[in-house]
């Protein structure tokens, strides 16, 4: 807000006039302009306001979703799947194409990861079984649109409330980012590093060494993936949990 030169601005006059009127006797409350009333009323507000997590599924119960949504061969079922088992955010999977794929890997441009433009990295995706089998199942679809959930026309990716609207037809109580939460419990509940875990989820973990930010521990991750995979399809794994990261 600009203010004429010579002028105090508002937000300092303010304060004064209304102790003014407190010292005439105009009211009997507290000067809502001042700075400690304001912390204080804020800081009560913002106690009682409600913390915006994405609901999220017990990992236990993904198994029992897993198989409902592979008997649902919608576009939609095959993105919530694609989903769970990348850990991946909405916007990652939607916007996936055949050409990503490739070499035991899905590698995410940087465009469609979450971030400030100028600093957001590529993000790279084990190839598990279970996406192996996704991918496959829509190939055929690749001689109409790159897209891998291609929507009404071959060059726009399905709503980004499509996922959700399936969840909640379905009756499931959580959110399609909370299916990220769910797979951070699974992994570690079950022994995963936390710079694994994190790395799959495309964070930066806070005071973690520098050659673990340097690197996506992309090999490390692979059977951590396929764990995760095995026991959301209900498959027997062979995957040992990896205390540390190497």
């Amino acid at each position: 807000m600009r203010h004429r030169p010579g002028y105090l601005p508002s937000w300092l006059v303010l304060p004064h006039v209304i102790d003014e009127a407190l010292t005439l006797g105009l009211s009997d409350r507290p000067n809502p302009a001042r700075y400690a009333e304001l912390k204080r009323s804020l800081s009560a507000f913002v106690a009682e306001a409600p913390r915006g997590n994405h609901k999220s599924l017990p990992w236990r119960e993904v198994p029992k979703l897993m198989t409902r949504l592979c008997a649902n061969d919608s576009l939609s079922a095959y993105a919530l799947r694609l989903t769970i088992l990348a850990a991946t955010r909405t916007s990652e999977t939607l916007g996936a194409r055949f050409d990503e794929f490739a070499h035991g890997t899905w590698v995410i441009p940087p465009a469609r990861m979450k971030g400030e433009v100028g600093q957001r990295r590529q993000h790279r995706v084990p190839i598990t079984t279970g996406i192996a089998k996704i991918v496959e199942d829509l190939r055929p679809g690749e001689e109409r649109s790159a897209l891998l959930f291609a929507g009404s026309t071959a060059t726009k990716p399905l709503s980004n409330m499509a996922m959700l609207m399936l969840l909640k037809g379905m009756g499931i109580d959580a959110t399609v980012h909370g299916m990220r939460a769910s797979f951070r419990s699974w992994a570690a509940d079950h022994g995963y590093a936390r710079e694994l875990a994190e790395a799959a989820l495309a964070h930066v973990v806070p005071g973690v060494e520098a050659s673990y930010q340097r690197s996506d521990l992309l090999d490390a991750r692979r059977a951590m993936m396929q764990a995760w995979s095995d026991f959301c399809l209900g498959k027997p794994s062979k995957a040992a949990s990896v205390r540390r990261a190497r």
